[in-house]
């Protein structure tokens, strides 16, 4: 069970990897998850991520304080509008446009209502 824990860590890390150089992808939520995961695998591993000078500070934060930052909200909510954007001029159907706003308003109060 402890090589499965560490692999999804590992697929979270690359995820969040990703999402540090792709503009549309976030990284912070992924690198979370990562260290959920590797806090149940690899101490070594986690502590890497933790003491990691680009990753590591947002990840200790949420963990101290489940808090997100200003610009990271900031980047988040225009994130969300923008997919809100997309979703009402691609014409979806009605059920499936109502789970996508329904999904992003409350990501979007999710985040709001975080300390910064």
């Amino acid at each position: 069970m402890r090589w499965m824990k560490f692999s999804i860590g590992l697929f979270f890390t690359g995820v969040g990897i990703l999402g540090a150089f792709l503009p549309v992808l976030p990284s912070t939520v992924f690198f979370i998850t990562a260290a959920y995961y590797f806090s149940q695998s690899s101490e070594k591993t986690e502590l890497w991520l933790l003491n990691h000078p680009r990753f590591g500070p947002p990840v200790v934060k949420w963990r101290k304080e489940r808090a997100i930052s200003k610009p990271a909200k900031v980047l988040a909510s225009g994130s969300i509008t923008v997919s809100g954007i997309i979703i009402y001029l691609a014409e979806l159907p009605l059920i499936a446009s109502g789970f996508a706003f329904a999904v992003l308003i409350g990501s979007l109060a999710y985040i709001l209502t975080r300390p910064s």
